[in-house]
């Protein structure tokens, strides 16, 4: 199992195009894959999102980093961000991703705008995180 840094998260999170999102599972997955672990914790990728998106909004150098474009794997936004998912669902409009207004705001065809490098793709199936059986 991957401990992830900050620091390996921010490499994924800055490279997510705009008009784009990054499913959790995809970059648990992704960290894992490019690390050479079997998967890659869920709590602390959560909490070093949440302190990476939070420097880098205290810092107001939030273009560099699009920690806004990290969703959930359902295309849920994530309320624990800056400024809860109003904040969230600004910035990802602002990128030209819809967000329609519902009781709890998702991602439109988050199938269709998820994002993941491609130098980082496993060669076997993902699912959650976890590297499945071809």
């Amino acid at each position: 199992m991957l401990i992830a840094s900050p620091d390996t998260i921010a490499a994924i999170v800055q490279q997510i195009p705009r008009g784009r999102v990054l499913r959790l599972g995809d970059l648990r997955a992704t960290l894992a894959v490019t690390h050479g672990a079997t998967y890659t914790c869920p709590m602390t990728t959560g909490i070093f999102l949440r302190m990476l998106a939070e420097d880098v909004d205290r810092a107001g150098t939030g273009d560099d980093m699009p920690w806004w474009r990290v969703v959930r794997d359902d295309g849920a936004l994530l309320d624990r961000l800056p400024g809860g998912t109003a904040a969230q669902q600004r910035r990802l409009e602002r990128d030209g991703v819809v967000v329609p207004t519902a009781k709890r705001l998702r991602v439109a065809a988050v199938a269709d705008l998820s994002w993941r490098p491609d130098d980082a793709r496993p060669s076997a199936s993902v699912t959650n995180g976890l590297p499945t059986a071809p």
